[in-house]
């Protein structure tokens, strides 16, 4: 379970499609041009989720779901939560209401993927566009960084079901130019962050290296190194709990 986001054009809609087996969801109208099998557009939350259950029937050939994206399939679920109540938009349920009831769609939604799982194998890549918003540290000065273009209900429990968050950006860094000021210069090469950092969301439950080139084959490789390595890794930590826990009697 894969949730891949950054900004436009970085390649994460033919990353996904570079999957096993993959077919595409393609809520956003930008994976028209990569060479991949493809659901028809879906115009509503209902036809995300009924994509999803024609794929829990046996027969066929696909190993991957592809959503393409999260946050254009958000829209889609405040129209279906706004229907049902009979409310203007998702700000009328007002306190923050409209959000908690889009929320338990989103938990269906993931239930939908949870059961394509369990009965058919799959596997699952969501992808989302990023957007740069303002934490506020409990411990210290706020900052800004890169996080997932949804709401912050809807973040939560995506970021947490899946078993990759992973940053797809440019190798982008900061040299100093003349003058000894800063400027921002590209290598043009892409990659994935993999783990967490004060400057962007990113988590593994799995051992990844820190970047790993925008590529399938890339990642592919690296998941099967870190889950060749867990029980050796596993071994060690309780060993290591054993042993801590003798030294503290």
């Amino acid at each position: 379970k894969a949730l891949i986001y950054g900004p436009p054009g970085v390649g994460k809609t033919t990353l996904g499609a570079g999957a096993p087996g993959s077919v595409i969801v393609p809520v956003a109208d930008g994976s028209g041009r990569i060479d991949a099998a493809r659901f028809p557009r879906p115009m509503s939350w209902d036809e995300i989720r009924e994509a999803l259950r024609v794929l829990r029937v046996p027969g066929h050939p696909y190993k991957t779901v592809v959503i393409d994206t999260l946050d254009a399939a958000e829209p889609l679920c405040w129209d279906k939560v706004c229907k049902e109540s009979g409310k203007a938009s998702i700000e009328a349920f007002g306190y923050g209401k409209g959000y908690i009831a889009a929320a338990d769609e989103w938990r269906i939604l993931l239930a939908d993927l949870e059961a394509l799982q369990a009965e058919r194998g799959m596997g699952v890549v969501l992808i989302c566009h990023s957007t740069v918003k303002a934490f506020h540290s409990p411990i210290g000065d706020d900052y800004d960084r890169w996080t997932l273009r949804l709401h912050d209900k809807a973040a939560s429990l995506v970021r947490e079901w899946v078993d990759l968050v992973l940053f797809a950006t440019h190798d982008d860094l900061a040299i100093k130019g003349e003058n000894g000021k800063k400027v921002g210069v590209s290598t043009g090469a892409r990659m994935l962050r993999t783990r967490h950092s004060a400057a962007y969301d990113a988590k593994s439950r799995i051992d990844l290296p820190d970047t790993v080139p925008l590529s399938w084959s890339a990642l592919q490789a690296e998941i099967e190194i870190a889950l060749a390595d867990a029980p050796a890794l596993k071994a060690q930590a309780e060993a290591t709990e054993k042993a801590e826990a003798e030294m503290a009697k």
